[in-house]
């Protein structure tokens, strides 16, 4: 993997451009990384791929060595372990409530 950073007083705001040959699960899951930081996660649902805002997910839970983030209205299988959103989504009022479940804070 090459990774090309420009820092320039220029650019107004930050910009990452991924050129790649093929969709890994690896370019997933560096994706994924990225859009926590936005406070959006991405999910699949039915072969397609959704940007998520955190504000509406519900729960994640993780069955079988897979994550599923839980909306409302929709379940998003996510590329991230559990441990890694727990981590990325402590500070967004998102708690451990289980061995297999990170739940949101209700107000």
């Amino acid at each position: 993997m090459k990774i090309n950073i420009n820092i320039d007083s220029c650019y107004n705001e930050t910009e990452i451009t991924i050129n790649s040959a093929h969709m890994s699960d690896e370019l997933e899951r560096v994706i994924a990384s990225l859009r926590i930081l936005d406070l959006k996660l991405t999910g699949t649902k039915d072969n397609q791929t959704y940007i998520l805002n955190t504000a509406k997910i519900l729960y994640i839970d993780t069955t079988d060595k897979k994550t599923f983030l839980y909306t409302k209205e929709h379940v998003y299988e996510s590329s991230l372990r559990l441990y890694e959103l727990e981590q990325k989504l402590s500070a967004n009022d998102f708690f451990r409530a289980g061995n297999q479940v990170l739940s949101i804070l209700t107000k």
